[in-house]
């Protein structure tokens, strides 16, 4: 079930008040560290966004660790949404907190022309999903059409 903005909010400031009381107790790093959010443009959280090779958590929520020095291009994205992708300037001992506010996409499918199907698969519940298709609090199950693009043979 989808969290609220009060929800994401605590956890945006509590992920602060971590980054900050973590800052000052320990020395200093060599690599640089970046925090934050991917939402859409009204400021809800998007579960299953990607930044980087990442998945976000819950409240949509991501770290990354050990960033070198230098100058990085950031894309989160999300599926029924447009890619962003954001610069930034690492010196190896920077903690950067930084939002992704991702505007809605129509689907596009002109371009795609289905000229065989494959596969399908049936999942009958939440129990039998593989891993990458649940969602917290799902209820159903799931039908996965397969299907191959492109040019007849």
């Amino acid at each position: 079930m989808p969290r609220s903005k009060l929800d994401w909010t605590m956890a945006r400031r509590t992920l602060s008040l971590v980054t900050a009381v973590g800052l000052a107790g320990s020395p200093v790093a060599a690599q640089s560290v970046l925090r934050g959010f991917v939402l859409t443009e009204g400021g809800d959280p998007i579960r299953d966004a990607q930044v980087l090779q990442a998945t976000v958590g819950a409240v949509g929520e991501f770290t990354f660790t050990t960033i070198p020095s230098g100058k990085f291009s950031v894309l989160a994205r999300a599926i029924g949404f447009e890619p962003a992708v954001r610069e930034f300037r690492f010196s190896g001992r920077d903690t950067v907190l930084a939002e992704f506010r991702l505007n809605t996409e129509p689907p596009n499918l002109d371009d795609l022309q289905v000229v065989a199907m494959q596969a399908i698969e049936l999942y009958r519940g939440p129990s039998e999903l593989p891993t990458q298709y649940q969602a917290t609090g799902s209820a159903c199950g799931a039908i996965l059409l397969w299907s191959r693009t492109g040019e007849p043979e």
